[in-house]
């Protein structure tokens, strides 16, 4: 688990920058959705599966 300080959508593939400055990729059917959508809930930070480069 990564707190991501961006992300954004390519095809199948999550691309995402974590608070630490690292970049990188998975493909989305390495991520647990139900699992992120419920610590994103508990933490009230939203999560957009729209997102596609360049959105900040």
């Amino acid at each position: 688990m990564y707190g991501l300080t961006r992300y954004w959508l390519e095809g199948t593939t999550l691309h995402y920058i974590t608070s630490y400055g690292g970049e990188n990729t998975v493909p989305l059917t390495r991520i647990d959705f139900a699992k992120t959508l419920q610590l994103n809930a508990e933490r009230s930070t939203p999560f957009d599966a729209t997102r596609t480069f360049p959105n900040p």
